[in-house]
């Protein structure tokens, strides 16, 4: 028997909402252990180092409050979590505990709508798997996947609203030249917004959990705004939170994905998912679809096309 065991589905939601049911600790304790079990989190913290502590009562009795660590954080794609570790990194006092174990989380949008859920688990030999099998693992994170499934469904129901829009520019630039148009910080300023306008930076930060506080100026109008980077996968993948800053409501998701196109230039997509169906209609009545199109133009000037 391998020392690895493995699930895999198809969820009933995108890989946002599975995301969130992962990371948010008011979702975990809705699907984290079949019912009627209770889960309680003690700590959640998804970056790496970060601490993992939950605590299940089965029948009145306690099981599993030890912290372990989140290893690898990819949000919406992938999260990594041992048992071996404690926060920090350090050794967990129950290193040598026979069910001691690493999971992989993977997900991914799938064609038909949904997420591919993918998880594996390693152990420190085939023994420990086969008595990780044999405890109920089959079963038990069957369920609680389908749990999981369930409950990111509820946070993104059928039928509701698409809140989302996507812009889709060919480029000759290599993905690699593309992505450093996004990340370099003198870069970036020069070359983001619409025609007629410039972005005045007040400070800037490109790395996952950093951000870019900056004006907008044009046509005799100033608009604060502010960037907060999420993902960053070099040469594939970039997502940040644009909003005008604190205290100026719900903000809107950007994703922008490079893919290398056989002749080596770039096909670059840019979702851009509104907060809510106010914030859409709004966007729409200023025309945001042309000013982003404006946006891609100078990208493309500044690359040199």
């Amino acid at each position: 028997m391998s020392a690895d065991l493995h699930l895999h589905r198809v969820l009933p939601a995108p890989p946002a909402a599975v995301w969130a049911c992962w990371t948010d600790p008011a979702q975990l304790p809705h699907w984290f252990a079949p019912r009627p079990v209770t889960t309680i989190v003690h700590a959640l913290d998804p970056r790496p180092g970060g601490a993992f502590q939950v605590e299940m009562i089965v029948d009145g009795q306690s099981h599993g409050s030890e912290p372990g660590c989140f290893l690898e954080v990819v949000p919406e794609r992938r999260l990594v979590w041992t048992s071996a570790l404690g926060p920090g990194f350090r050794p967990a006092a129950t290193g040598d505990a026979p069910f001691v174990f690493t999971a992989i989380v993977e997900m991914a949008g799938h064609p038909d709508g949904g997420t591919d859920y993918r998880v594996t688990v390693l152990h420190r030999d085939a023994d420990a798997a086969a008595a990780h099998e044999a405890m109920g693992f089959g079963t038990g994170w069957g369920i609680m996947t389908d749990q999981l499934g369930a409950r990111a469904a509820a946070l993104s129901p059928a039928g509701a609203p698409d809140l989302s829009a996507t812009l889709s520019r060919r480029l000759r630039a290599s993905p690699e030249r593309v992505w450093q148009a996004w990340t370099d910080p003198d870069a970036l300023p020069r070359w983001f917004g619409p025609e007629g306008w410039t972005c005045e930076t007040e400070a800037i930060g490109i790395r996952e959990g950093g951000e870019w506080r900056f004006t907008m100026r044009g046509h005799g109008m100033a608009f604060p705004n502010r960037h907060r980077w999420i993902a960053l996968e070099p040469f594939r993948r970039i997502v940040f939170l644009m909003d005008g800053g604190e205290g100026s409501g719900p903000p809107m998701r950007v994703e922008v994905v490079l893919e290398p196109t056989p002749e080596g230039g770039t096909l670059l997509r840019q979702t851009l998912t509104f907060p809510d169906a106010a914030s859409l209609e709004a966007a729409r009545s200023h025309g945001f679809e042309a000013r982003g199109a404006e946006t891609l133009d100078k990208l493309a000037r500044a690359l040199g096309e």
